[in-house]
């Protein structure tokens, strides 16, 4: 059943945040999915209202992956076919897999991601106790498909040490996806010859939107926004504010509805 909210969790490895009662963030290291009461453990610190929320993850921890449809697959075989590729890549038993898969518009290809299911499931039960009810876990990208306002347009999105590039067609659904860690300089800044030489100054789509979740990369933005430019694509910069949840409301719109 679909849930409608305006009230986030954003989990990455260096932080969690959330806009309620007010935007605050608490910076932590945190190299795996982090245990559902630690999750907890900072919402009932930051007294979050109790309520509906989406919680929103690090893209990295979904393991996205580009699989290749073969031509003599099904429709209704298409599941069975995604665990079956996807399993070689997991390292825990695909029985354990919560998996979802999008079909991308270039050639065959299926963008895959998957959590494990018992964390999940640890998860809403834990924030359910304190009266939190998650109407969605999944990545920051999942809440992009089939916003009409991203028809035909491409996003980077920059955050702490990754970034995402997707490709819209005409009904803002996914043409193109691609995730990397962001490349760095001696300087520990990011490598921007090399990030717009390798995966930005081929897109196609007549516009482009550079989302900016992390305030440390202002500048390299700005950078990387002129580099654009200079190749003739039309660029737009959304920079972080006060937090990443407060610009998620502001250009994703304050209610989203999550399957």
């Amino acid at each position: 059943m679909a849930v409608k909210t305006s009230q986030w969790i954003y989990v990455s490895r260096n932080s969690i945040q959330s806009n309620v009662p007010t935007p605050w963030r608490k910076d932590w290291t945190q190299p795996e999915l982090p245990e559902p009461q630690k999750i907890v453990d900072c919402l009932d610190e930051h007294q979050m209202d109790s309520g509906k929320a989406a919680l929103l993850l690090d893209e990295s921890w979904q393991r996205p992956l580009r699989l290749e449809r073969e031509s003599n697959i099904a429709k209704k075989d298409l599941d069975a076919f995604v665990r079956w590729r996807l399993k070689r890549y997991l390292p825990y038993a695909i029985e354990q897999a919560l998996v979802r898969y999008v079909a991308l518009g270039v050639s065959e290809q299926i963008l895959v991601t998957s959590l494990p299911k018992p964390w999940v499931d640890g998860v809403y039960e834990a924030c359910a106790k304190r009266g939190t009810q998650l109407g969605f876990i999944g990545g920051l990208s999942s809440l992009f498909l089939g916003l009409k306002s991203y028809a035909n347009t491409c996003v980077v999105a920059i955050y702490a040490d990754s970034y995402v590039v997707i490709e819209f067609d005409r009904k803002a659904r996914f043409l193109d996806y691609t995730h990397r860690h962001l490349p760095e300089t001696d300087q520990a800044s990011i490598d921007i010859d090399t990030l717009v030489d390798r995966d930005l100054s081929g897109l196609n789509a007549p516009r482009l939107q550079l989302l900016n979740f992390e305030a440390k990369h202002t500048h390299d933005c700005q950078l990387i926004a002129q580099r654009l430019t200079d190749l003739n694509k039309q660029t737009s910069i959304v920079s972080a504010r006060a937090s990443l949840i407060e610009m998620v409301t502001e250009h994703l719109a304050a209610e989203v509805s999550f399957a």
